[in-house]
């Protein structure tokens, strides 16, 4: 599990939604959490937390990848690679600290990772947890 402290920039709540953005590192991160009805305050604007996120749900790609619906993207460079038959551990060193991703080992090798490479990272709004 990827865990990252940040500031919590804006919350915004909708029909049972709520959209916090979050900042560390220069780093805008969103997260999209269920029950935001605007009754509950379970976070404030300027609160530090923790954000968490499985290591499969970081999408990879090239540096220079075309954007996608996710707003949650960001730069890394490629630390370590462990190398399985059907999965590949990628460690990534980002402005806001290490994280890494499981992708399948042919993913790896269709990307061509390698050490000290600059990779884009992704992950999806509704992957991020949040806790005090």
């Amino acid at each position: 599990m990827n865990k990252i402290s940040a500031q919590i920039q804006s919350i915004e709540t909708s029909q049972g939604l709520a959209r916090v953005v979050l900042e560390q590192a220069g780093i805008r991160l969103q997260a999209i959490l269920i029950g935001g009805d605007g009754q509950e305050v379970w976070f404030e604007v300027g609160q530090s937390v923790k954000a968490y996120f499985k290591e499969n749900a970081l999408l990879l790609g090239p540096e220079n990848a075309s954007p996608i619906s996710t707003q949650n993207c960001f730069q890394a460079k490629i630390g370590n690679i462990i190398k399985g038959e059907i999965f590949t551990l990628v460690e990534l060193d980002c402005p806001f600290g290490p994280i890494r991703s499981t992708i399948p080992s042919a993913a790896m090798t269709k990307l061509g990772l390698k050490p000290e490479g600059i990779i884009t990272c992704w992950v999806p709004e509704t992957e991020i947890m949040l806790s005090h």
